[in-house]
């Protein structure tokens, strides 16, 4: 049986180019496998509450008399900081510490507006687009959402992640 070119080029290659090829293989299998997995986690975890919805059920808070309790520009800080820790080396504790200042359910639908949809990290060096709700659902497993909704319930807020 008569090997192909492609063989024959690639068993004449030094060592350290042969290490290089294997390299930029597993990477590409690594990434693309994570893409998959994202793009079919994306699907499983649609849901939750859209910045757009959020602001609806907000106004309709504010007829019942519920306000949120901080000025714009706290969500806003907020907004950020949950971006961030949200990121590919997700900072639970930030999270957790965030979801501690929510007062009622406005305040968490404010967040939700205001967080909107943000670049966020996924893995290294690659951004998408995500709601505060696609963000928690992509970035915490099952454990840490139930503990950001444990600290929703001990408020007596009955939105959960």
């Amino acid at each position: 049986m008569e090997k192909g070119n492609l063989y024959q080029t690639y068993s004449q290659l030094p060592t350290w180019a042969k290490g290089v090829i294997a390299t930029i293989g597993v990477g590409t299998i690594v990434v693309s496998g994570f893409l998959i997995y994202r793009g079919v986690k994306n699907i499983v975890s649609k849901g939750g509450s859209s910045p757009q919805q959020a602001q609806d059920d907000l106004a309709t808070l504010k007829k019942q008399g519920v306000a949120p309790s901080y000025p714009d520009s706290q969500y806003a800080v907020w907004s950020e900081k949950l971006a961030y820790s949200l990121s590919y080396n997700t900072d639970e504790d930030a999270v957790y510490n965030i979801m501690g200042f929510m007062k009622n359910d406005a305040d968490v639908l404010k967040l939700i507006e205001v967080f909107g949809s943000r670049e966020v990290e996924g893995f290294p060096f690659i951004f998408q687009k995500a709601t505060l709700s696609e963000a928690i659902t992509q970035s915490m497993n099952s454990t840490e959402i139930t503990r950001v909704n444990d600290i929703l319930k001990s408020k007596r807020i009955k939105f959960l992640f």
